[in-house]
């Protein structure tokens, strides 16, 4: 496992932050190839204007890594616009592999929930509107991804 990866927590880091490290590693594994570098995503914050070369269901969880791994930054734009854009694809209409909620599995979507329910209750900085309409949108989601599994006599993710 890449080095990145392996590391033990920073004196004082809240164990919530590696749980939901933990979630997010074990829903996407991709993140581990580091696709996209720490600094490319500091210098690219708004992966909706700045559209990474890989794709979305790679991209996406690459920038919430960067939140989760980079809390003590918050001001840093990369939260916000990570959170507007998960609030964007939660409501997106695209099917197909391009669309960043279509290509998400039923634990990735729950992931992307987790996600933003972490920002909301651990970090500082208050992200909304936004935040909330994100956590309201991939409710909904997870509930029809969840339903649709219940139809098809399926717990698969």
């Amino acid at each position: 496992m890449d080095a990145h990866f392996a590391r033990a927590p920073a004196a004082g880091v809240n164990c919530i932050v590696n749980i939901v490290r933990d979630k997010l590693v074990l829903a996407f594994p991709s993140v581990v190839e580091r696709e996209l570098s720490d600094e490319y995503i500091k210098e690219h914050p708004d992966l909706m204007w700045d559209v990474p070369s890989i794709p979305l269901l790679r991209a996406v969880p690459l920038y919430m890594l960067w939140c989760i791994d980079n809390s003590s930054q918050e001001g840093e734009l990369v939260f916000d616009y990570t959170i507007s854009a998960l609030n964007t694809y939660a409501r997106e209409k695209t099917t197909g592999p391009e669309g960043f909620k279509f290509a998400c599995n039923r634990l990735q979507s729950q992931t992307v929930l987790h996600f933003l329910e972490w920002c909301q209750t651990d970090l500082g900085q208050d992200y909304d509107p936004s935040l909330s309409r994100a956590i309201k949108n991939w409710r909904a989601v997870n509930k029809f991804k969840n339903e649709n599994a219940s139809k098809a006599g399926t717990d698969a993710a």
